[in-house]
């Protein structure tokens, strides 16, 4: 059993590393302004993992090449996943960015979501303030 953890662990370290890999390459290839190889590697990218950095690299890629309905719809896209998965928020910031160029006045959907996030946090740290309040009375 315990073969078997580890080797779930390689695997796991092999696939981070080929997608940081992959994903480092088709940034190369923007970098460049391949829009459309940088493209079609993130859609094969995307095939195997859902992350809010491939989600805006592609919205980035459908902007830069003329799409601007769809490279909204990508960076709201990425905005989402990080708001689900809280990974990524760099990227998620940036999908808001390209929003407020694309769409003035669309760039505070971030920052609310964040805001609700933190009032979230704070009454769930109220409420067990409280619990510890009327345990201890």
């Amino acid at each position: 059993m315990k073969h078997m953890k580890i080797l779930i662990v390689v695997l796991a370290l092999a696939v981070a590393s080929t997608f940081a890999d992959s994903f480092e390459e088709a940034a190369k290839l923007i970098e460049q302004k391949q829009y459309a190889p940088a493209e079609t590697m993130l859609l094969r990218m995307q095939q195997e993992i859902t992350a809010p950095r491939i989600v805006y690299a592609l919205g980035f890629c459908a902007e830069m090449q003329g799409r601007k309905e769809q490279s909204i719809v990508l960076y709201r896209k990425a905005i989402a996943l990080y708001l689900q998965s809280d990974i990524d928020e760099e990227w998620a910031t940036y999908a808001s960015r390209r929003l407020a160029h694309l769409q003035p006045g669309v760039s505070t959907v971030l920052d609310k979501a964040e805001e609700l996030k933190a009032a979230a946090r704070k009454v769930d740290g109220d409420e067990t303030q409280l619990q510890r309040l009327i345990c201890a009375g």
